[in-house]
């Protein structure tokens, strides 16, 4: 009897800690505002946008994740970056969504390609 009153209270105990870390656990990536930053377009690029990344900063590296270059000899290295990219076609153009994380940092951008 007195194992069964044990088992009971340790398993009581244990779901009102795991109840209470799971709703005081801090958010890691707190949610920022998104900045509008302008484009470049004089590479085809349009609407960059960002959450935790300056503008500037967003700009330079911007031509160097569109082509891939990780290594950059002029502008900043991206190789923590990670890349996704989504196309859609309408009509002869194709238009291409891109997004990079790196940790909580965001960049986005759109492309046109074949006006």
């Amino acid at each position: 009897m007195r194992v069964k009153v044990v088992a009971a209270s340790f398993f009581g105990v244990l779901a009102l800690v795991l109840t209470a870390t799971a709703t005081a656990a801090p958010n890691l990536y707190p949610t920022m505002p998104v900045r509008e930053c302008g484009g470049l377009p004089w590479l085809s690029i349009t609407n960059i946008t960002t959450r935790n990344v300056s503008c500037g900063y967003a700009r330079r590296i911007v031509p160097s994740l569109q082509i891939g270059n990780r290594r950059s000899l002029l502008g900043p290295n991206v190789i923590d970056w990670h890349c996704r990219a989504r196309d859609y076609h309408a009509g002869l153009n194709t238009y291409t969504d891109r997004r990079c994380v790196s940790g909580a940092r965001v960049v986005r951008w759109q492309t046109l390609w074949g006006e």
